[in-house]
């Protein structure tokens, strides 16, 4: 894997080795795109929580994949492989064994993994019978189907709407930022960690902990800011075969948004993470009906998944700036002032409104909120009739 110039890994090949009997591109997800047709259409679709409420909150939204890995964990010769941060805070996929282990698999990382040897090593464990749960992004769901080049009974595959994965380079560049800034190695980092503001429940916080005991927790992180605005994903990202309603994987995973609309009642879940699961192959049909004693499953329509917020269901995300061009302000003038370049003043503007919105929310009596928000909409009624 080389290093270019946008901050991401690419393979290349050895010319000096290479036989040149093309079994690499062969089983490249990129290179031979799968005809979406072949990929399978949702077979149920299904919103759903952890009953274990701890779980539910550690996790980014209701916990579903902690209730699929501890089921596969309970059997005897089985291993979970997921995304983790490792010791220098690079992120990899790493076959998990126990129950212990889980909880570093939890959590969105918005980081490109690296996959290094895992897919050889499921190979081998599943040539021994050993039951295997991979989780990945959905090309390297089906990255791992071609390397294998057959099913395999005992191989239960999740992927999920993936909105495009970051530089690892500018994310090692933003953490050796921030620990310098704090004078103290980083501890914890989770993204969209689920905090409460006031009597204000937010999914939108990232938060990080320090050696040293300190503790913060933001929604106006600059990092996560500038990922979910498109300006960091990878090119591959932005031609992406796999945004589709066709999956490669047995089971879907993702944030049920718009379900709250289209379901009143779950308005009060919501701020706790509600998943949204679609079972694709009998196999992943069969897994949601074993996970009933540990998690809450509804079944419900499939065109509430297809609500439009889920839009990587549909489309490609799209990147608003090259990525290579953050990379390289990275480099000249530093990782904070870069992602502040890349949104732009007015992004930054109605961060920080948010921000005071939610404050005002939180602290300011209730009487006083509902009015402001009440001579707002007036307002904005009497623009549009004026």
């Amino acid at each position: 894997m080389k290093l270019l110039d946008d901050g991401f890994f690419y393979p290349a090949i050895d010319e000096e080795n290479c036989v040149h009997c093309d079994n690499c591109k062969k089983v490249c997800p990129i290179h031979q795109p799968e005809n979406k047709l072949l990929g399978r259409y949702p077979r149920d679709c299904y919103y759903g929580w952890h009953k274990d409420e701890s779980i539910r909150m550690q996790s980014t939204s209701g916990g579903i994949f902690s209730a699929i890995a501890e089921w596969v964990l309970e059997n005897s010769n089985s291993c979970v492989y997921g995304a983790l941060y490792d010791d220098d805070w690079r992120i990899c996929h790493k076959g998990v064994d126990s129950l212990v282990g889980l909880d570093r698999l939890r959590q969105s990382k918005y980081v490109q993994s690296s996959l290094g040897s895992c897919y050889s090593e499921i190979q081998e464990r599943l040539n021994r019978h050993e039951l295997i749960l991979f989780c990945g992004t959905p090309c390297q769901v089906n990255g791992l189907q071609r390397f294998l080049r057959k099913d395999y009974e005992k191989l239960l595959l999740v992927d999920f709407v993936c909105h495009g994965v970051s530089s690892p380079l500018i994310f090692e560049a933003y953490v050796q930022h921030i620990e310098k800034k704090q004078g103290s190695r980083l501890k914890r980092f989770r993204f969209r960690d689920k905090v409460s503001v006031g009597n204000v429940p937010s999914l939108g916080h990232t938060t990080m902990v320090f050696e040293n005991s300190r503790k913060i927790s933001s929604e106006c992180n600059l990092y996560l800011q500038a990922y979910i605005n498109g300006l960091m994903q990878r090119v591959s990202c932005e031609m992406c075969p796999f945004a589709s309603r066709y999956r490669m994987s047995d089971i879907t995973l993702g944030d049920f948004w718009g379900i709250e609309d289209a379901i009143p009642m779950l308005k009060d879940q919501y701020p706790k993470g509600i998943s949204l699961i679609l079972s694709n192959t009998e196999k992943g049909h069969v897994i949601c009906q074993e996970l009933l004693d540990r998690i809450h499953l509804v079944k419900t329509e499939l065109l509430y998944a297809f609500n439009g917020k889920n839009k990587q269901f549909e489309i490609p995300v799209s990147a608003k700036k090259s990525s290579q061009q953050l990379y390289n302000d990275v480099k000249k003038i530093g990782v904070q002032l870069a992602l502040a370049k890349a949104l732009g003043l007015r992004t930054l503007l109605l961060m920080y409104y948010g921000w005071c919105k939610v404050r005002m929310k939180a602290y300011l009596p209730k009487t006083i909120y509902r009015w402001m928000v009440f001579f707002k909409r007036s307002l904005i009624v009497y623009k549009k009739q004026s």
